[in-house]
């Protein structure tokens, strides 16, 4: 905001994990099944910044177990790739 520069939107990787902990902590803060109801709408949101999120959409939302939709992200986050490291210079 203090340069007037739009940056660029976040690595895939990053977004998986960001969604990972949000949808952790939907399920515990509201339970199992609500939690899970509610995550689904969340992963859409998340999905709209990733090049195949209408097919995570898809996925995600079929998914009624709170443990099936951490297994689906575990997934996809162990086919992505690490950020390489950045150097503090």
């Amino acid at each position: 905001l203090d340069t007037g520069r739009e940056l660029p939107p976040p690595p895939p990787r990053e977004v998986l994990l960001t969604l990972r902990e949000h949808v952790a902590g939907l399920h515990q803060l509201h339970g199992a099944v609500p939690g899970a109801r509610m995550a689904r709408k969340h992963a859409g949101w998340y999905s709209r910044h990733l090049a195949d999120g209408p097919q995570l959409r898809q996925r995600f939302n079929a998914l009624e177990q709170p443990q099936a939709q951490l297994d689906l992200l575990d997934q996809l986050l162990a086919r992505e790739a690490p950020e390489p490291e950045r150097n503090a210079a």
